[in-house]
């Protein structure tokens, strides 16, 4: 099946040059199923070809369409899938693509959200975040605060390396968002704004997208070991630095913003001898002094953070 989809594919390879990939997006029905596979059963966080030759030897064990018994396929896919998959093994083989996201629209509208340019002034995603802020009534300094903090503290620990600005991108709207869930409730605020995030209509935002700002949402407070343990679910066990140290960092926006008020934070903390383990967060110890609960809180934070390896060591001065 993959060798026939290859034949056809291979007939009009030459409109498109492998060399110049620089993201693959699938969209509705059979990409979707894939996606939720892949992510359900642990193979990886988007479409892999490795993922997807997973999901190959899974369904050969299977030997019948009745006994499919596979996380993330519903029960109306599964006669479609084995062919689904073949021609998604056989485009991926043929267009050498390394990793595809996937988008709840069809092609239709996929087009229409490309026409409009995530690089143009207007990017339709900060729109959509606009929007939310306003139907939600969120605090929008409180948001503000969070997210420059959070920014201010990334950009200080990889600023010696070049940043990803589409995932720096995605932090900011998190802390812009954080708050989303006290419209359902104060308990749980965190948990509530996870849900909406996850599963509603974002304009412009494919749905791994949505997961990443989810998830941070879902995860800027309560246990550290629970949210060490979705991380390492997430990646498999092997999580990226950068990735960790976003979330350490949307964290310590919250707590540092506890008190809703404007302070110029370069003024008061630094970052010295960044790694991929940790670094030296150092703090006024005025500030400190004047804020006790804060101090109380942080060092909660950095003290269980530490027990999985990750040192940021608190200095004051």
């Amino acid at each position: 099946a993959i060798l026939a989809a290859r034949s056809k594919i291979q007939s009009m390879e030459h409109l498109f040059a492998k060399q110049d990939w620089q993201l693959a997006v699938g969209t509705s029905g059979t990409a979707k199923t894939i996606y939720d596979m892949c992510v359900e059963n642990g193979l990886s966080s988007e479409i892999t070809y490795e993922g997807m030759q997973a999901l190959k030897k899974m369904l050969i064990k299977t030997k019948a369409i009745k006994n499919i018994q596979i996380g993330g396929i519903k029960e109306d896919r599964k006669a479609v899938i084995p062919g689904g998959l073949s021609i998604m093994l056989a485009i991926f083989e043929e267009l050498a693509i390394g990793g595809m996201t996937i988008a709840d629209g069809a092609l239709r509208e996929g087009v229409m959200y490309d026409l409009m340019g995530r690089k143009s002034d207007s990017d339709l995603r900060e729109v959509t975040v606009v929007d939310l802020k306003k139907r939600y009534d969120l605090d929008i300094k409180q948001s503000n605060r969070v997210a420059n903090f959070a920014i201010f503290l990334q950009n200080s620990i990889v600023s010696v390396e070049k940043p990803n600005h589409e995932r720096r991108k995605l932090l900011l709207w998190a802390c812009e968002l954080y708050e989303i869930g006290l419209s359902i409730s104060h308990n749980d605020y965190h948990k509530h704004g996870a849900y909406i995030l996850q599963n509603s209509d974002l304009a412009g935002f494919s749905k791994p997208e949505q997961t990443i700002i989810a998830e941070l949402v879902r995860s800027h407070r309560g246990s550290v070991a629970k949210v060490y343990d979705k991380l390492c679910k997430m990646f498999n066990d092997k999580i990226k630095y950068r990735s960790l140290f976003a979330l350490i960092s949307f964290r310590l926006a919250v707590i540092f913003n506890r008190s809703r008020k404007d302070i110029n934070w370069s003024e008061i903390i630094q970052v010295e001898k960044a790694h991929k383990t940790g670094y030296d967060l150092i703090v006024s110890n005025e500030w400190l002094i004047n804020n006790p609960l804060t101090l109380f809180s942080l060092n909660e934070e950095l003290a269980e953070w530490s027990k999985f390896g990750y040192e940021i060591n608190l200095i004051k001065r």
